[in-house]
This record gives structure tokens, C-alpha cells and sequence, in this order.
């Protein structure tokens, strides 16, 4: 069995697939456009001989804790989906519950896919990774990089820890900053600056909404946490409405009702091994 990797929250699958449609670069590349730059979809990039895109669906989960539905997102070609239905459909998870009781349960999962020219008129499919995302973005504009910041070639990583309520809000008091890391490109007052894209971070934050994941047909509130990149241009340079480069995942998704638990995802090699 291939080896299978856990990290920052993803499970990484060394695993091949084949897509084979009509005309397949273009068909494709037609396809990978449905998915630029949603708050799930990973940005989009063609090289000379590769592709990557990424694939969210709703999956329901059963009082067992299999999956007995998936919803896709986003239309794909068939044999995306196929490759992406094999992927997410034999996942397990330890079930949701109400006061204890399993229940059945919605979540969303998403995987990133490479794909390569196979030389005969396909592409080879590598999956790379995969994730339970929890809530699905319905609105989530990035931040405004500050000018100050962009200016003076100051970026950085922010992890927000967000509290979403049933309803998809994200509450003025239910933002903490847990972890921050800077950059600079040149001299500058990195610390001032810094905050200025703290600010930016959490100011966008509060415009964003989400689809909630369901316990026993119920949409649950949730405590998630979501890194935001901010890549000022090369040298600093730029104008004052750039945004520069926007990442924004959620993570490790947890209910904040004590009496609803959500369903858990169980990595696959621990799911093979049982």
C-alpha cells in the first residue's frame, strides 16, 4: 500500500488517475476555469505540461460514518469526477452525534488534483492532497493589502481563528489571531506595517459567509481556523489597490455546540489499518 502522509491538517496520496475526453487539453482547461479563485478552489495555473485544480463536494455522512452522497460543487468532466467520486467515496469518519448518539451529518471535502500530458492524448491524474473542510464559502472577498505594506514590501502569513454561527457569520468578538509571521522585501517599519495587515486580515474576515455543515439535518455553528497569505509584488512595487497573492483555508473544523459533534475524518491509512 503507498505510503500516505498527514500534515497541516491534509492528507497527502502519491496515487495516479487517467482523464481521456475529447480533445482533452482544451476540454479540460475549459473545465479548470470554473475554478478560479472561489474561496475552495485553488488557483489555477497552466505550465507547458501541467495542470493543477482543485475539487470540492458535500458529503454525507451516515450514522456509521460512510459516505452515502456526494454533491459536487462545481461541474466537471467525467472522468474528473469519476477519479474524485473514487477518492472521497470509501472515506470513514467517526460520526457525528447529538448528546451522544450517532447521527447523520454533512461536510465538505476537498482534494487538489495535478495533471500531466500522458503522451498519448490523455493526462495522467495525481492526487495530492485532501482535506475536510467543514464550511463552504458562500462570500469571502480577500483583504485590501494595506498600501503602506505593499509599498514597503511587507507580507506575511496570518492564522485567524474564526467562530461561524449556524447562520454562516463570522461575529465582530469571534476573531483571534493566533498565529502571525513577516517578511519584508527592504527596510521598512515592519512592525507598524505588520499590524496594518492584521487589520486587513480580520476587516475582511467579517464580510466573509459560509455554507454551515449539518448535524442530524441541522446547520452547526463552528470554530475554524484560516491562514491568510499577503505577497506583496517583487521589490515592493505595486499599486495601492493591489491585492498581491490571497490564500485563505479553513482547517480543522469543530462545532461549538457541546451537544452536536461533527463528523471527524479518519486518515486513510488509519481507516486501512483497522
Amino acid at each position: 500500500m503507498p505510503q500516505r502522509e498527514r500534515h497541516a491538517g491534509m492528507f497527502r496520496f502519491p496515487c495516479v488517475g487517467k482523464y481521456t475526453g475529447p480533445e482533452p487539453r482544451e476540454t479540460l482547461m475549459r473545465a479548470l476555469c470554473l475554478f478560479l479563485f472561489a474561496f475552495f478552489a485553488a488557483p489555477l495555473w497552466a505550465a507547458d505540461d501541467a495542470a493543477k485544480l482543485s475539487v470540492s463536494a458535500w458529503a454525507d455522512v451516515d450514522a456509521e460514518g460512510r459516505v452515502s452522497e456526494l454533491e459536487f460543487r462545481s461541474e466537471l468532466p467525467p472522468s474528473i469526477e469519476s477519479i474524485a467520486r473514487n477518492l472521497f467515496q470509501p472515506l470513514t469518519f467517526e460520526p457525528a452525534t447529538v448528546g451522544g448518539q450517532p447521527v447523520p451529518s454533512r461536510t465538505s471535502l476537498r482534494t487538489s488534483l495535478e495533471l500531466s500530458p500522458d503522451g498519448a492524448g490523455g493526462y495522467v491524474v495525481k492526487v495530492v492532497d485532501l482535506q475536510q473542510i467543514g464550511s463552504s464559502a458562500a462570500s469571502t472577498p480577500p483583504p485590501r493589502y494595506p498600501a503602506d505594506a505593499l509599498f514597503g514590501g511587507v507580507g506575511g502569513k496570518i492564522w485567524l481563528e474564526l467562530s461561524i454561527d449556524a447562520q454562516g457569520h463570522v461575529g465582530a468578538d469571534s476573531i483571534e489571531v493566533v498565529e502571525a509571521r513577516f517578511h519584508r522585501d527592504r527596510k521598512s517599519y515592519k512592525g507598524r506595517l505588520a499590524e496594518q495587515l492584521v487589520e486587513a486580515a480580520r476587516t475582511a474576515a467579517l464580510q466573509w459567509t459560509f455554507v454551515q455543515p449539518q448535524v442530524a439535518g441541522v446547520p452547526v455553528a463552528t470554530r475554524q481556523r484560516v491562514p491568510v497569505t499577503f505577497t506583496p509584488p517583487a521589490k515592493g512595487r505595486g499599486k495601492p489597490y493591489d491585492y498581491g497573492e490571497f490564500e485563505s483555508r479553513p482547517q480543522s473544523p469543530r462545532s461549538i455546540d457541546a451537544d452536536r459533534t461533527l463528523a471527524q475524518l479518519i486518515a486513510p491509512e488509519t481507516a486501512a489499518q483497522n
